[in-house]
Formats: C-alpha cells, sequence, structure tokens
C-alpha cells in the first residue's frame, strides 16, 4: 500500500468523513477531540481531512522541535507542496532584536499562500503564531501580482521593487535581489524559497517560472506569482494584526495540547511580579488572553493527550 492508498483508506472510514463535514462548515465553531493517535497516524490523518476539505488548516504544536518533526512527517506524506512551515522570525525566543532572514522568508511565503485562499497546511508553534503579522490591506497595497498573459511594464515593476527597497545585481542569490535583462526579470521575492524568472514580450507576461539560483536551471513552470518585500521590515513602520486575523474565516486550528500552549505563552509574555502583559510586547504579540479569545472565534482540533476544550462533537 502506497502513501496515497493509505490516506484514501483514512479518508474512506466513516467517522473521519463524519467529522470532515463539520470541518467544512465554518459557522459551527465545532471542539473536536481525537483520542489514541501515535506516531506518523497523526500526519496520515491530517493528510485525510486535508483531502476532505476544501480550506486551510493551522497545526500547532508545543514547541518548534514538535513543529519540524510533524513537518518532516507531512512533507512525507504529502507531495504537492501544500504543506508549509510558519516559524518565529527571531533566532532567539522572543528577542525581536535578532531577527532571522530565512525565518522571515517562511513566514512571508505563508502570509502570502493564505491571502491568496491557496489552500495550504500550516505547521507553527505557540511563539510564532501570537507574533503580529502585517494585516492583509496592507500586504496587498505593499506585494505585486503577476499572470502569464497580463499586461505589466518592466519598468514599473523596476519601480516597485525599487520603492520597496529591493537590491538590483546581476544575478540573483537571496531573498530581496533582482536583475533586468532586456525582456527577462529574476526577481527573488520574499515570499517564495526561490527566484522566479519572468520572461516578457513587450509588455505582456510570455511565461513565469521558479528556478535554481546556483544553477540558473528552470524548477516549475508557473501560472502566477506574487511578489513581495521584507513584510516583517514593514511592521516596524505600518499597522500590525493578530495572525488569526489574517487567516481567512473557515480556517480550522489543531492543537497538541492547547493547555501546554497557554502554559508557555503565559510564562514569557506575561510579568512574573504583576501577572500583566509585558508593555514592551503589547504592539507585537497577541497576549495570551488575546490569543484564547481569537482561537475560540474557530473550529478547534485537539490530537492531544488532553483536551483543554470540552468536546461537542
Amino acid at each position: 500500500m502506497d502513501r496515497q492508498q493509505l490516506i484514501n483508506f483514512y479518508a474512506s472510514r466513516p467517522s473521519v468523513k463524519k467529522i470532515a463535514t463539520r470541518l467544512n462548515d465554518s459557522s459551527l465553531n465545532d471542539r473536536i477531540h481525537l483520542k489514541g493517535l501515535i506516531g506518523s497516524s497523526k500526519g496520515i490523518l491530517m493528510a485525510a481531512y486535508s483531502s476532505l476539505t476544501n480550506h486551510s488548516h493551522i497545526v500547532v504544536l508545543p514547541d518548534s522541535e514538535e513543529a519540524a518533526y510533524f513537518l518532516n512527517d507531512l512533507e512525507n506524506i504529502i507531495f504537492d507542496n501544500q504543506v508549509l512551515f510558519f516559524p518565529s522570525s527571531n533566532k532567539k525566543s522572543f528577542q525581536s532584536d535578532e531577527p532571522d532572514n530565512s525565518n522571515i522568508l517562511m513566514r512571508a511565503e505563508v502570509l502570502s499562500r493564505l491571502n491568496r485562499n491557496s489552500k495550504t497546511i500550516v505547521v507553527t508553534y505557540p511563539e510564532a503564531i501570537v507574533e503580529k503579522v502585517v494585516t492583509r490591506k496592507n500586504l496587498e497595497l505593499n506585494s505585486i501580482a503577476m499572470r502569464v498573459g497580463e499586461d505589466i511594464s518592466i519598468s514599473f515593476i523596476n519601480e516597485f521593487l525599487l520603492h520597496h527597497e529591493f537590491e538590483y545585481v546581476d544575478f540573483v542569490q537571496q531573498a530581496g535581489e533582482f536583475s533586468i535583462r532586456g525582456g527577462i526579470v529574476d526577481i527573488f521575492s520574499f515570499a517564495n524559497e526561490l527566484p522566479y524568472r519572468i520572461e516578457f514580450f513587450g509588455d505582456t507576461v510570455e511565461s513565469i517560472r521558479s528556478f535554481d539560483p546556483s544553477t540558473q536551471l528552470s524548477v516549475q513552470p508557473m501560472n502566477h506569482v506574487a511578489i513581495m518585500p521584507n513584510v516583517q521590515k514593514k511592521l516596524l513602520e505600518i499597522e500590525r494584526s493578530s495572525f488569526f486575523e489574517f487567516i481567512p474565516a473557515q480556517t480550522n486550528i489543531w492543537f497538541n495540547d492547547l493547555a501546554s500552549n497557554l502554559d508557555f505563552l503565559n510564562l514569557n509574555l506575561l510579568d512574573e511580579s504583576t501577572g500583566r502583559f509585558k508593555e514592551s510586547f503589547i504592539n507585537r504579540y497577541d497576549s495570551p488572553d488575546e490569543f484564547l479569545e481569537l482561537i475560540e472565534r474557530k473550529t478547534v482540533v485537539e490530537f492531544g493527550s488532553r483536551c483543554y476544550f470540552k468536546s461537542n462533537f
């Protein structure tokens, strides 16, 4: 039995189909507890539910290490680039003065995908998910989309990229760089792990593909791309919002031990002497109370050994 057959087997179970029907109705705000899951069965079941639903899922693990293991499981089960990792933007826990550029790139890719309402499984952990993000409005104002067959001038693209502090180079190597050679524009967006090569015929986008910057070889043809600047830097200048307010309304939230997530946030975000939310974090993170209030508006699935919410289904 191959992986797809295994996913189909799980997806065909009546109990799985029944819950998937509930997950597809975002108005229910269900509290669901899945019991008895061990090892890779969690990833296989997640893949099965994803195949039966028509929206994105956010999966929150207790810490970055467990999130990375779960991500690896899902990537070995699902092969269609549907799974993304949403890390904290910082190198050290809750230390915004030391940003991690690779993490910022991954965060931007998730925001771009969710903003397009592309069906995605996002794997994350408490510290990352309470860190505020750019608002949908400002993301759209500060990004540019291109589609094959669309008319858009290279000079406009050049002005947009320079305005958003992309660096003009001969050959792109890292996020935030671009080059123009005749009718070929190479752009390394902050919303993708590989740069894009966009070929023009006059002002018409003739083709788009991702490519490997080390070999210059094409990787994947594409019909549509979104070019995004360094949104983490933009956050210092413009309005921020909660990640939970950014994601589409019908998104389901999955937790492996929500109680421990809340304990972790209380420990790190609250002042030990007063029990209040640390003032320095007010505009950068959701408080534990805000975090709980925001997830209460969503359908929540818990798959750990203990359940924080009382199951209503």
